[in-house]
């Protein structure tokens, strides 16, 4: 039978049942101390994590944003003691396999890869006063991850970086008082409902080949986002749609591109998303369908399916010389407080 010992360092626990004893047992990857918090800075963290000690606060982690984590411990040695906090990150199915994320830091937003703990005394929580910031991209949403808090101090070096190739990763948990590891199921980021939707029929009376589709905005702050989306994909399957921009220009133009047969038909749905300030009180979004004459030096993006268009767009039906022909578009104004009133 395995003789227990306490932890003398700062203990970072596997769960709320985690008093210090190693070898740890029960719940190993339930730490309270490894705690999300989401996109919101803790005004006080010492003060809040000190008070909650006996608790879980941990957010959901959120893929696609920013996720703010902090990190404490109790000091579980006779002796006052300070360390520095470290944040891993690793795949669920990398776990046994160190070389795969012990590379993977997790920084804090002023790009440090460490926390310095304040000297505690003994039976005392201390915290790390800032957060680390992990951000895994949108498309992990639903991947199954885990946190790896770690404290190190004089006695207790940070494990980590010496870890072979393979180990049996619970078991190596289990007798590290400093580590305390976090699993989560990474969260898809929450639906942004857009502040203003409209849907127009569009009729081209196109031929058959290359369509454009723009969005274009005057008079709409930068930040705002926008979107379009056509109900009918093209022929090949492909989906007619602007994804959520950011409008970074006054005025604004993005679009899209499709291979449609002729005549093509269908309702377009466009959005809005405000943001910070208010529009000019002379304001438009549009969004235009059309075609552009094959003449040589016809300028489009090298970029497939995606390109800007710059400058006034064409009148419906008229001809920019050899250029763009456009075939439909919807225009409306936001009717909203704006910047003059």
């Amino acid at each position: 039978m395995t003789a227990m010992i306490r932890y003398d360092g700062i203990l970072v626990r596997a769960s709320l049942e985690d008093t210090g004893e190693l070898p740890r047992s029960g719940p190993l990857q339930e730490s309270p101390d490894v705690s999300p918090q989401g996109k919101t800075v803790v005004e006080d963290p010492q003060t809040y994590f000190r008070d909650t000690y006996e608790e879980n606060v941990g957010k959901p982690v959120v893929a696609g944003e920013p996720n703010l984590v902090y990190l404490r411990g109790k000091n579980t040695g006779d002796f006052a003691q300070g360390g520095t906090a470290f944040l891993y990150w690793a795949s669920e199915a990398d776990l046994g396999s160190p070389a795969r994320w012990k590379n993977n830091r997790v920084f804090t937003a002023d790009g440090s890869d460490r926390v310095t703990l304040g000297r505690t005394l003994p039976g005392e929580v201390v915290v790390g006063e800032v957060p680390f910031v992990y951000s895994p991209p949108a498309n992990d949403a639903g991947a199954n991850i885990a946190l790896l808090g770690v404290v190190a101090t004089n006695e207790h070096p940070n494990p980590v970086p010496g870890l072979g190739n393979s180990i049996d990763f619970d078991r190596w948990v289990s007798r590290q008082g400093g580590v305390g590891v976090l699993q989560a199921t990474l969260q898809p980021p929450p639906k942004q409902e857009p502040t203003f939707t409209t849907k127009a029929q569009f009729d081209l009376g196109n031929t058959e080949g290359e369509v454009s589709f723009f969005i274009k905005t005057a008079g709409i702050p930068l930040g705002w986002k926008v979107s379009f989306e056509a109900e009918k994909p093209a022929p090949d399957g492909y989906k007619i749609e602007l994804p959520l921009s950011t409008i970074n220009a006054d005025p604004f133009t993005q679009g899209t591109f499709a291979n449609l047969d002729a005549n093509y038909n269908s309702p377009i749905t466009f959005n809005l998303f405000a943001g910070e300030g208010l529009p000019a009180k002379e304001n438009y979004v549009t969004v235009y369908a059309g075609q552009y004459e094959e003449v040589a030096g016809a300028q489009k993006s090298d970029h497939p399916r995606v390109f800007a268009a710059e400058g006034d767009a064409p009148q419906v039906g008229a001809a920019d010389p050899g250029r763009f022909v456009i075939q439909a578009q919807y225009t409306t104004k936001i009717n909203v407080p704006t910047a003059e009133t």
